[in-house]
């Protein structure tokens, strides 16, 4: 492809990735915020966690062309509360907004995509009491 048009000069096809960062599973941005309160009986945790989209393989065995995982965040916290010296309540939460995870599938140069997978992780509530003899 000398003149760069995207055309072999033999008449054939190329196939050319949309400009992502090339390696597998490594996002070009990502955040974490994690808030956390603590005083002798009460600890509150917050995070918030967000990833921009990334490369999930080079080819897949559908379409032969790249998967895209989009950009997805989370949402967890916890809190732990001592009622006395001995007793202990404690509650958890993990991917508390519910999120699904969505990937991409690449179908030509021009990068125009297609859903190619949603998965959502459910979100948990974890509640534990603690009491020490």
């Amino acid at each position: 492809d000398q003149d760069e048009d995207g055309m072999p000069d033999d008449g054939s096809t190329i196939f050319r990735v949309p400009d992502l960062n090339g390696l597998i599973g490594q996002s070009e941005n990502f955040a974490n915020l994690v808030g956390i309160y603590q005083d002798e009986k009460l600890e509150v945790r917050i995070a918030y966690q967000w990833r921009d989209e990334f490369l999930n393989s080079y080819q897949t065995f559908i379409t032969g062309n790249p998967n895209i995982q989009d950009a997805n965040f989370s949402l967890d916290a916890s809190v732990r509360y001592q009622i006395t010296d001995a007793l202990q309540v404690r509650i958890q939460g993990t991917n508390l907004t519910d999120e699904a995870q969505t990937s991409r599938d690449i179908l030509n140069s021009a990068g125009e995509t297609f859903q190619r997978s949603s998965f959502l992780f459910d979100r948990r509530i974890n509640f534990g009491v603690q009491y020490t003899f």
